[in-house]
């Protein structure tokens, strides 16, 4: 709605934490993603008094990345 992105990439930038493989927030460039890892495990929505949680699993690689940085 307001026409701005990546707000949550900004956010954590600025706050010294750029998200991993953000090069375009300052992230150092790494082998370990092609991309910038983010990801909404789930997301409620209460409207009307209605509460709806929908949920998405990691995708594939997401979740390698993840088993590198465990390693």
């Amino acid at each position: 709605m307001t026409g701005r992105t990546h707000q949550i990439r900004v956010h954590a930038s600025a706050l010294g934490y750029p998200l991993l493989g953000d090069i375009l927030y300052g992230a150092s460039e790494t082998n370990l993603t092609a991309r910038p890892v983010l990801h909404a495990n789930s997301l409620t929505i209460e409207l009307n008094e209605q509460r709806e949680t929908f949920r998405a699993p990691y995708p594939d690689d997401f979740r390698a990345t993840l088993g590198r940085l465990k390693r």
